[in-house]
């Protein structure tokens, strides 16, 4: 064998064992800490429509999931709720079908709507416990202007993005939500 050849052998034997480390792996063990189950609360109301609770318990992250695990060990369809508003007038809420759900079950109101400038507490009772929380329906806002722009011009006949200007107060807090139609469908996969 020739210098040359010995040379291209070293060579291909060497990046072959370097090839050989780097696929090597370690497996590890990894020790999670005991989980607590807590309750999860996703709630809502607005000016003119009546509140909407949906209630259920966190899981964790490696759990296996289908249809059967959610209905009966994540949904809590036992709780007393009740929405009481600034002005005294209170409404336990019943659990019904919802489509604005994301388990399109939850705890929804019928009389109580919501009302601009209004406080809002919420109360739930399950299992032992008690659980509230507190809300507000601030005054409307204009909005300054509202259009369309292309996100980018080689998609520009079907991609588009909706962009809405208004002027925020700075004395205060607020938080804004904006949900979109298109043709008369509701787009939400959560609220």
């Amino acid at each position: 064998m020739n210098e040359k050849m010995k040379k291209k052998l070293i060579f291909v034997l060497g990046v072959l064992f370097l090839c050989f480390l780097s696929g090597c792996q370690t497996e590890i063990e990894v020790d999670l800490p005991d989980y607590q189950t807590k309750l999860v609360v996703e709630g809502y109301i607005e000016n003119g429509e009546v509140p909407i609770v949906m209630i259920s318990k966190s899981i964790p992250y490696f759990s296996s999931i289908d249809i059967n695990y959610l209905l009966k060990n994540v949904l809590i369809t036992d709780a007393v709720v009740t929405v009481t508003a600034s002005d005294g007038e209170s409404e336990q809420l019943t659990l019904q079908y919802n489509d604005k759900s994301p388990y399109y079950i939850a705890y929804v109101g019928k009389n109580l709507k919501g009302q601009l400038n209004t406080d809002y507490t919420l109360n739930i009772k399950w299992k032992d416990r008690e659980y509230s929380a507190k809300t507000s329906i601030l005054h409307t806002f204009d909005l300054d202007s509202i259009g369309f722009s292309s996100s980018n011009e080689l998609y520009s006949d079907t991609m588009k993005s909706v962009r809405a200007l208004f002027t925020d107060n700075s004395a205060e807090i607020n938080y804004y939500q904006f949900m979109i139609k298109i043709h008369g469908k509701d787009l939400h996969d959560r609220l």
